[in-house]
């Protein structure tokens, strides 16, 4: 069974960013790349939602 850090290691590996990096796309830091937070979105297979509504 997979631990929630080993995970997170997996994601960093294939995206070649640090778990600080990754920490920072969590928790919504603006002062990662969008390539970042795209890259994470990718790896997760995840859909980008806006909180917004576009009527």
């Amino acid at each position: 069974m997979r631990t929630a850090e080993s995970s997170q290691q997996l994601v960093c590996d294939r995206i070649g960013i640090s778990r600080v990096t990754l920490r920072k796309v969590e928790n919504g830091d603006p002062t990662i790349s969008i390539g970042h937070c795209l890259s994470v979105l990718g790896v997760l297979d995840a859909k980008l939602l806006s909180k917004r509504s576009f009527t």
